[in-house]
């Protein structure tokens, strides 16, 4: 069940391959992937046409530089629904913003957000209260260095939901580890994993 080189037949997969249902350079046929392309559902520089993408793309579902038109996008964009500097008015965003649904410093008023706010639904330092957010935190379902209580989460933790270094036992991770459902270099045994791994269905080397 970890996230490693070789996985094998471990994590209920039957078929052989490098690495199953794993975030790994080559996930081969593996992981419930019929279709032929160098990284399956992972995280890599090239996912081809695996992971269920009929487009063409340099990157599909994955994060890369540039997604395409791949990943059911289908109006021009540098990023769809990647994690990029710009968005454009891809990834079915009908206002102008600098980034929609994307990962940038500033999101504007787009992404169907109300509120005025640094960042709305984006991976930014300040979300203030924007998207849909009520409690008071420095981020607020982002991805920064401190979530706080914002998110709906109750517990007490550096990041909650989010994706920095020490994750605590918030975002609903009853286990110590160093990463709880995150995308660190080290997630533990904490995310519902049983074995020991160098990687518990994070993202990581």
């Amino acid at each position: 069940r970890g996230v490693t080189k070789r996985a094998g037949s471990a994590r209920g997969v039957t078929k052989r391959g490098g690495s199953a249902r794993g975030v790994t350079k080559r996930a081969g046929s593996a992981r419930g992937v019929t279709k032929r392309g160098g990284s399956a559902r992972g995280v890599t520089k090239r996912a081809g046409s695996a992971r269920g993408v009929t487009k063409r793309g340099g990157s599909a579902r994955g994060v890369t530089k540039r997604a395409g038109s791949a990943r059911g996008v289908t109006k021009r964009g540098g990023s769809a629904r990647g994690v990029t500097k710009r968005a454009g008015s891809a990834r079915g965003v009908t206002k102008r913003g600098g980034s929609a649904r994307g990962v940038t410093k500033r999101a504007g008023s787009a992404r169907g957000v109300t509120k005025r706010g640094g960042s709305a639904r984006g991976v930014t330092k300040r979300a203030g209260s924007a998207r849909g957010v009520t409690k008071r935190g420095g981020s607020a379902r982002g991805v920064t260095k401190r979530a706080g209580s914002a998110r709906g989460v109750t517990k007490r933790g550096g990041s909650a939901r989010g994706v920095t270094k020490r994750a605590g036992s918030a975002r609903g991770v009853t286990k110590r580890g160093g990463s709880a459902r995150g995308v660190t270099k080290r997630a533990g045994s904490a995310r519902g994993v049983t074995k020991r791994g160098g990687s518990a269905r994070g993202v990581t080397k």
